[in-house]
């Protein structure tokens, strides 16, 4: 039986379709189940299996960083024209994983996407802060303030292989931050890439 027919039926029998509003109500074993036809060697290199693959892991394991990024990665490497939602994503989880250096370009990339044309994109959890590991948990980052700023503050991170990252030292309690000072920081993500907040922040609830 055909992949997408197989995993439209699952979704069917759940009251759910394709498109990606609806997967959140998917509940978990219909999820898994439809991951496992999804999975099939039969629907390899096909976009759409592997666009609906990666829908339904980002709702039913959204902590899975590392399947999610290498959907993504097989995604671009079939079709190579990722939407800017779906590069946004892979930028994330770039940061997600450790792979810092491409995070940031993928970044650069994206802010020249936004300059020349209007999009629609969101962040939802749990890509909207540094996680440790896959898990719910924030993580903390060293960072230094660095000397060459710009127009705004910014310090690199050494657990981003001393990628520069932007903050606000109004929200660390003080005017301004000394070349070369040190402090702990989370990091919270918007659609132009990382920013350092304080240590005790995180997202908001309710």
């Amino acid at each position: 039986m055909d992949v997408l027919v197989a995993t439209w039926r699952v979704l069917s029998s759940a009251g759910v379709s394709a498109f990606d509003e609806t997967l959140s109500r998917l509940p978990p074993a219909e999820a898994e189940r439809a991951l496992r036809v999804l999975a099939d060697p039969a629907g390899s290199g096909d976009i759409q299996v592997l666009k609906l693959r990666y829908g339904i892991l980002s709702s039913a394991r959204p902590f899975a960083f590392a399947e999610r990024l290498g959907l993504v990665e097989n995604l671009d490497a079939t079709d190579g024209r990722l939407s800017p939602q779906l590069r946004l994503e892979y930028a994330l989880l770039l940061y997600q994983v450790g792979r810092a250096r491409e995070a940031d370009r993928a970044f650069r990339d994206l802010r020249r996407i936004w300059r020349d044309g209007e999009h629609f994109v969101n962040i939802s959890e749990p890509l909207n802060w540094l996680r440790e590991g896959e898990g719910e948990s924030l993580r903390t980052v060293q960072a230094r303030v660095s000397s060459d700023q710009g127009f705004r503050p910014q310090a690199r991170v050494s657990d981003f292989a001393d990628v520069l990252v932007p903050f606000r030292p109004e929200e660390f309690g003080v005017r301004n931050l000394r070349p070369g000072s040190s402090f702990r920081a989370r990091v919270s993500f918007g659609h132009n890439g990382p920013f350092l907040r304080p240590a005790l922040a995180g997202p908001k609830r309710g």
